[in-house]
């Protein structure tokens, strides 16, 4: 029963992760598209690019820290730190970028501290 619970946690991660990796994916999409259709650039429009290209970035640095703190938190075991870190990203991805991602990191969240709260009266 616990494996499940933990299990179901992680694919939520997942989840989070997915959304960013298709949100940066399509996002190189759009950039080798407008690369290939629009040039030469108007002025304005090369500084569009640039904000899109580092928002883009921020979008795969999001789904790498999912991973590495999140993810592998809850495959050690340490609900305790990843409640503490899903609440943190879920926050900042809701503010800078990934809201999909921000918000299936707060559900994580809850999930995490329902099943702590459910578990630890056992």
């Amino acid at each position: 029963m616990q494996e499940s619970g933990i299990s179901f946690l992680k694919r939520l991660t997942l989840a989070a992760i997915g959304a960013q990796t298709l949100l940066f994916l399509s996002g190189v999409l759009i950039l080798i598209f407008a690369e290939v259709k629009v040039h030469p650039f108007p002025a304005i429009f090369e500084y569009i690019l640039i904000a899109f290209s580092i928002e883009i970035t921020v979008l795969l640095l999001w789904a790498i820290l999912d991973y590495f703190l999140l993810y592998k938190a809850l495959s050690r075991g340490k609900l305790d730190e990843a409640e503490k870190i899903s609440l943190t990203l879920g926050i900042f991805q809701l503010l800078i970028g990934g809201v999909i991602a921000g918000v299936i990191l707060i559900v994580t969240h809850n999930r995490i501290k329902h099943y702590i709260k459910v578990h630890s009266t056992i």
